[in-house]
C-alpha cells in the first residue's frame, strides 16, 4: 500500500509462505514486561499507520498500551 500510495500505481502482490492461521495468546504478565523492556520497539511499531508513514512520538510521551 505504500509503494503504490507514493509512486501512484496499483502494485498486486500475493502472500506466500505463510504460517497458518491460529489462536495466538501471551499471558497478560508477560506482555507487560515485553512492553516495559522494549518500550523504544513498541513506540516505533506504534508509530507506523497502516499506510506505511511512520509518525514518531513526542519525547517522553508513551507509546500506547501502558
Amino acid at each position: 500500500r505504500f509503494l503504490s500510495n507514493r509512486l501512484e500505481i496499483e502494485i498486486e502482490t500475493r502472500r506466500m509462505n505463510s504460517s497458518p492461521a491460529m489462536a495466538l495468546a501471551l499471558d497478560p504478565d508477560v506482555e507487560q514486561r515485553y512492553r516495559r523492556k522494549f518500550a523504544v520497539e513498541y513506540q516505533l511499531y506504534d508509530g507506523i499507520a497502516e499506510d506505511g508513514a511512520f509518525t514518531p512520538l513526542p519525547n517522553g510521551v508513551l507509546p500506547p498500551h501502558h
